[in-house]
């Protein structure tokens, strides 16, 4: 599989070719779960990118207990994997047949250079800080205080809305005020809950309906996304994001994109601290995932099947992927030919492997999938995964994306240590899984939490926003 010479490279070191058939998990119709089921045969590896395929195959006759050809033929497999991660991918028979990617073990938390890329993140543009004479806020209070300096301003500096976000819940603002926006545990109550009734919501939603009413605050109206994302361009002081949508298209346009020059410094500078409230520090960070994709440019877990005659051999492979040895080989290459060691031991492309000075965005290179990088990507070490995402110039040349990375990496450096705080795997299956039968009373739930923020935010009056809020508080019960 791939031709490349990081492939012939694994090829040779494990004696494994792979030949790949691809399922129907990326077109309407059944799944892979459905189709490997339905037709009775069940490959040598199985790899889905989805959990409810994975937990379907997750039994005797589908799949093999990898903790079973563990013992049996390579009892060094669960040296690569924390013993919480091998305890979170147990089924209820006490066996492993899966092992999702992306569990950050302690040997991730113990590492400080490793980020854990915070959901949501803010920057302000700094040009404009600098023109003001202010410093960046280290508090919710000081960041409001801006923002009004900014409005009144507003005409002087070209600015025609001095914040933009995309929603009422992209933004940090609520992380940095201490509330959550995924379940919690209730200790007082010994069970987990969701955190839409706590009160202090109310307070944020009605901070910001305040800032919408005073001309503070933007928020998408009528037409298209991109449409409200290419008018940040005019006058936003500050933009949240949501896994990078809107920020990026505010950050990234004033990169040099090949089109026009750009010599003058980045201009955006994020928020990397979190910011204080009242004097302190209520930063609600936390990591509930048994697997997460934060680290990983691929999702999925992989599997044995059943019906496979080189047992022995494939849950070796499955150890020499989960290595670092063989993390490194399909995440990086080989060193010298596609990557080097940059002076402060980081992991930085070669050549053709890396973005072109005009590329500003995330997005996979030719050159890299022709050499097999990120062609074997069936298993992963989220350590070495974590030296890649700590690197600023790991695929990039373009100075601007440069700057920009290394200040979301600190920022997320800074999450994590709040975040081992707060870490809690087992929270993940309190999660409702795709097909429960409680999934569509979830969602209506979320669709009138989500319904209800943009409502309130926008009302016109603060006791319309209080009267909202209560309206949901009912319908919650």
């Amino acid at each position: 599989m791939g031709g490349g010479s990081g492939s012939r490279l694994i090829g040779d070191m494990t004696g494994v070719s792979l030949q790949v058939e691809i399922g129907g998990e990326e077109i309407p119709g059944p799944s892979l779960a459905d189709m490997l089921i339905a037709a009775g045969e069940f490959p040598d590896l199985i790899h889905v990118s989805d959990q409810a395929d994975m937990e379907k195959l997750s039994q005797p006759g589908y799949t093999c207990p990898l903790d079973t050809l563990a013992e049996q033929y390579c009892p060094e497999f669960w040296d690569n994997f924390d013993p919480m991660e091998r305890l979170n991918h147990t089924a209820a028979d006490g066996h492993v047949y899966a092992i999702a990617k992306g569990y950050r073990g302690d040997a991730f938390y113990s590492d400080p250079n490793l980020p854990l890329t915070p959901p949501r993140m803010m920057a302000l543009r700094k040009d404009w800080l600098d023109r003001m004479g202010a410093s960046m806020p280290q508090s919710v209070e000081e960041l409001e205080g801006l923002l009004y300096r900014v409005l009144d301003r507003a005409e002087e500096l070209g600015i025609h809305v001095p914040l933009r976000l995309t929603g009422p819940l992209d933004a940090p603002l609520s992380d940095w005020m201490g509330l959550a926006q995924e379940p919690v545990w209730d200790e007082a109550a010994q069970a987990v809950r969701m955190p839409y009734r706590e009160q202090q919501w109310l307070d944020y939603f009605r901070m910001l309906n305040r800032w919408y009413r005073d001309g503070v605050l933007g928020l998408p109206e009528d037409g298209e996304w991109s449409d409200y994302l290419m008018a940040t361009r005019d006058g936003a002081f500050a933009t949240g994001y949501d896994s990078s949508l809107a920020y990026a298209a505010q950050a990234l346009y004033l990169m040099r994109d090949g089109d026009r020059a750009h010599d003058t410094p980045f201009p955006y500078a994020v928020i990397e601290r979190p910011l204080t409230v009242e004097g302190e520090v209520r930063l609600y960070a936390s990591d509930n995932a048994t697997a997460s994709t934060a680290v990983s440019v691929h999702t999925g877990a992989l599997m044995i099947g059943s019906s496979s005659l080189k047992q022995e051999r494939a849950i070796q492979f499955m150890h020499f992927l989960s290595s670092k040895e063989g993390a490194k080989l399909t995440r990086w290459g080989i060193e010298g030919v596609h990557y080097e060691r940059t002076e402060d031991g980081y992991v930085r492309f070669i050549g053709d492997y890396r973005y072109p000075d005009n590329y500003v965005f995330d997005a996979g290179t030719e050159k890299r999938r022709m050499a097999g990088i990120d062609y074997w990507l069936l298993m992963e070490n989220t350590v070495v995964n974590g030296l890649l995402d700590a690197s600023p110039e790991a695929y990039y040349t373009n100075s601007d994306r440069i700057a920009l990375r290394a200040m979301e990496i600190r920022a997320g450096q800074q999450y994590k240590t709040y975040a081992a705080q707060n870490r809690n795997p087992v929270l993940a299956f309190a999660e409702i899984r795709p097909g429960h039968a409680l999934e569509p009373a979830a969602q209506r739930i979320r669709q009138a939490w989500e319904q209800a923020a943009w409502e309130m935010v926008t009302a016109g009056t603060d006791q319309e926003a209080v009267q909202i809020w209560e309206t949901l508080q009912a319908q919650l019960k």
